[in-house]
């Protein structure tokens, strides 16, 4: 009985040798690294590498003890899942698809054969990984527009889109609709608004929509800004509410930070320098300089000038002073617009001046002249009187005589009326007067007869005498 113990005993052993044997053999080590991945812990699948090759390892990230796992490789291959390092412990392996429960947190190792016998092949086979018992986590509040989260200026807000839905959003710059996305909004308070995806953790987009969540209007939008990352910069108006989606390239999602930063406009000018305000009878010239005072933070300044009293946009000016074709005589309006990188003031006052003439020139004559004949035989006398002289506000005034004699005139005896007049550039006028009176003091000459003696005629006691 003895020795058929044994034999019963040997033969009891050998399935087990086998078995152990079996094991060993499939457990497959492999030297060559290709591929890695994360497990998503929102259950889905993720592709390792397209071209895996038989014989080599994949690197797994993200693994934590009490997961499902599920791995595949071609059609047929064998999988041996090593933990904690390459060559490590064995945590699980078979014929693909593989599905285990995880004991293992940290980093797996995943090794590609074409069967238990652990043979290579060089050809490329997809691999991918899953945790078949992870959820994904509820939407965010803010996965759809309606539930859009106010993000304040210098706010920087950390946040994900894996696991959140996909919104169908029309093409603002970019496309959208192809990747889970996030909502936040703000309110347009005049400042330019710059947000940026920089520094985020996968290919990202971002759109930027004023209207409504039902009907959304492209204000802007950005794919590619810093690298693989996006940022846009626009005018948020006073009183638009504007609508912001963090989404991805493709079908990316990840990790991101958004930052908004603002840049206010600079303010008004409060009024003119040159000329003031209402300011009238500026003399009409072909060009008026316009000053203002500056502007805290302005960079530039947007002119807008005309005789209409919402006057078109005419220069930018790095200065405080522009000179503006004033051609006729009219009345002005203009209008300076402070600008910087935060953008354009609005709402600054409209000024205007009027260019007209409307003082005559001032003219002055000489005093009166008085003088005697001369020669002594003459009935006249030449008399020559001072200057006239005549300014004006706005132009140098013409000189005319338009009465009496020009100096240097022979002037009759008696009073003779001067009168001159100044005419300035649009024709108005002023005279003056002045007299020049020639005296005769020149004595009468008076010849008599020489005297006569007659008698007197008969019978009478006088005589008719001629003399």
């Amino acid at each position: 009985m003895q020795p058929n113990l044994l034999k019963t005993a040997r033969w009891a052993f050998i399935p087990l040798l086998l078995l152990f044997a079996y094991q060993s053999w499939s457990q497959c080590l492999y030297s060559s690294p290709f591929g890695s991945a994360t497990i998503n812990t929102a259950g889905t699948v993720v592709t390792i590498s397209t071209c895996s090759f038989a014989g080599e390892y994949s690197t797994i990230s993200g693994a934590v003890s009490g997961q499902t796992l599920r791995f595949t490789s071609g059609s047929t291959d064998w999988i041996t899942v090593r933990s904690g390092a390459s060559g490590g412990p064995v945590v699980a392996f078979g014929p693909t698809p593989l599905t285990f429960a995880n004991t293992f947190t940290g980093t797996l190792y995943a090794h590609w054969s074409v069967d238990a016998a652990c043979t290579t092949q060089s050809s490329c086979r997809t691999t991918t990984v899953q945790c078949t018992s992870c959820t994904p986590p509820p939407p965010a509040p803010n996965d759809l527009c309606t539930g859009a989260i106010n993000i304040a200026c210098g706010q920087t807000i950390s946040s994900t889109t894996t696991g959140q839905g996909i919104d169908a959003v029309a093409t603002c710059i970019t496309t959208f609709g192809t990747a889970p996305g996030v909502w936040y909004s703000l309110a347009g308070d005049g400042s330019t608004v710059t947000l940026s995806l920089c520094g985020s953790a996968f290919d990202t987009k971002i759109g930027v929509f004023s209207g409504t969540c039902a009907g959304l209007v492209c204000v802007t939008g950005n794919d590619d800004f810093c690298g693989l990352q996006s940022q846009v910069t626009f005018g948020a108006n006073i009183g638009t509410t504007y609508y912001v989606l963090v989404t991805g390239f493709s079908t990316n999602s990840g990790a991101f930070t958004l930052a908004r930063t603002c840049a206010t406009a600079p303010p008004c000018v409060p009024s003119p320098t040159s000329p003031t305000n209402g300011q009238t009878n500026i003399c009409p010239t072909a060009t008026q300089t316009l000053t203002w005072p500056t502007s805290p933070g302005a960079t530039s300044y947007d002119i807008y000038f005309g005789t209409t009293g919402a006057p078109p946009f005419v220069a930018n000016v790095a200065t405080n002073s522009y000179v503006a074709s004033t051609p006729t005589a009219s009345q002005y309006f203009w209008q300076i617009r402070p600008r910087s990188a935060g953008g354009v003031a609005s709402g600054c006052n409209i000024w205007s001046f009027t260019k007209i003439d409307i003082q005559a020139p001032s003219i002055t004559c000489p005093a009166s002249v008085v003088a005697n004949n001369s020669p002594a035989t003459a009935c006249s006398a030449v008399v020559t009187y001072g200057a006239i002289s005549a300014t004006d506000n706005c132009s140098a005034p013409s000189i005319t005589l338009i009465g009496g004699l020009p100096s240097g005139s022979t002037f009759p005896v008696g009073v003779t009326a001067i009168t001159y007049r100044a005419m300035d550039a649009v024709g108005l006028t002023n005279t003056c007067s002045f007299t020049v009176t020639v005296n005769d003091a020149t004595l009468p000459n008076i010849t008599c007869p020489g005297n006569i003696v007659q008698d007197n005629a008969p019978g009478l006691c006088g005589r008719v005498v001629t003399y």
